[in-house]
């Protein structure tokens, strides 16, 4: 009797184990502009803790990170680094958060004819 298997040979004797327990999210929707603004924008999320787990808990930054990747089909890396390239600017932190708010100032009061 073996008493190690590689892990590979647990992959094929025992698939089951190795399949990941949350299905991936089927989304129609594509992130279609600079992936530094989506990470802006979770960065921000994560610091006001807009995003609870099913507990009411504040969701882990990673888990915001996974699920939006999942969600807009786009890589943002590792967790750790999307916020620190965030929180390491030297100017403009929000940037893009700033454009947002032009923007909706604008489509507020279109300009006039």
């Amino acid at each position: 009797m073996v008493l190690y298997q590689n892990h590979n040979e647990k992959r094929l004797k025992y698939p089951d184990l190795f399949i990941s327990a949350s299905p991936a999210i089927d989304s129609p929707l594509y992130w279609d502009t600079d992936v530094v603004k989506l990470k802006e924008l979770l960065t921000a999320l994560d610091a006001d803790q807009a995003i609870s787990n099913v507990s009411r808990e504040k969701a882990p930054f990673a888990t915001i990170v996974e699920c939006f990747e999942q969600f807009f089909h786009v890589k943002l890396g590792k967790a750790t680094e999307v916020k620190r390239t965030i929180t390491d600017r030297k100017f403009s932190t929000t940037a893009y958060l700033e454009a947002l708010t032009t923007k909706l100032g604008e489509s507020k009061n279109p300009p006039q004819k």
